[in-house]
């Protein structure tokens, strides 16, 4: 959805319903109002909504960060806003330590998203999104301030490349996105092949996989076909009849 509507919009968006289900795993988890199952089934979908918003600002903002930056600053970027996921774990202690009962700290971590919400309005769109687009001019005019933010001058010949770079491309503008849903079909299927899958037992030991590794080896052979059979035999035997012609000769050798 990032690659279609934006990164700004979409971590906006996903900014928005965090709040939201973090309000809704607040204050509509009440057994003595709403009932057991209605307050479970809140909570449920206030925890679903949450995590599936909580990926989408972790993702769509990694992506906005290393497009937003030169490509000699991406590795530091990219480091930098990894560092965001336990800087918040810490700051789930420090509240946890302060707050012990879950519904007001649940409310507590809510509020503290709403200022984020804020400032998502001061984040840029990413310029290489908007030349994706063809939003040639909107990119121009956002690399432009940049330049002059960092008080170096717009490189219009570099500009133009990008543009024709990306008229080139724009037949395999969706070629990531298919492959990226192509394997992860083939990934599930492979799943239904695991051993956890088929209800058997995983190896514990070295020994457990040395018998693991045995088995697979009778099986192997328990499927050759008769031919492959008298091909073994058949090559088994010329090897022998070799061995034999060659103790003969040396055994003439040291006759003579």
């Amino acid at each position: 959805m990032a690659d279609k509507y934006g990164r700004r919009p979409i971590i906006g968006i996903c900014l928005l319903l965090t709040a939201c289900s973090g309000f809704i795993c607040t204050f509509f988890p009440q057994k003595a109002k709403f009932g057991f199952w209605s307050s479970y089934s809140a909570y449920t979908l206030g925890r679903f909504i949450l995590a599936c918003t909580t990926r989408g600002i972790g993702i769509t903002g990694f992506v906005l960060v290393t497009e937003l930056v030169g490509p000699t600053k991406k590795f530091l970027a990219a480091i930098i806003i990894h560092y965001c996921f336990p800087l918040g774990q810490l700051v789930l202690v420090v509240f946890a330590y302060f707050i012990r009962e879950w519904r007001r700290l649940t409310l507590a971590l809510t509020i503290f998203t709403i200022p984020f919400i804020l400032l998502h309005f001061l984040v840029p769109e990413s310029a290489r999104w908007m030349i994706s687009k063809g939003q040639y001019e909107q990119a121009e005019k956002l690399l432009r301030k940049i330049a002059k933010t960092n008080k170096r001058p717009f490189d219009e010949e570099a500009f133009q490349r990008m543009i024709v770079d990306q008229e080139k491309a724009r037949l395999w503008v969706n070629l990531p996105t298919v492959l990226f849903g192509i394997l992860s079909l083939v990934a599930a299927l492979l799943v239904l092949i695991l051993p956890e899958t088929l209800n058997k037992t995983l190896p514990q030991t070295i020994e457990d996989t040395e018998q693991m590794g045995l088995v697979c080896i009778r099986i192997r052979d328990a499927r050759r076909s008769p031919k492959t059979k008298r091909k073994a035999c058949t090559e088994n035997d010329q090897n022998t009849n070799e061995d034999l012609l060659l103790s003969e000769q040396l055994k003439v050798t040291d006759q003579l």
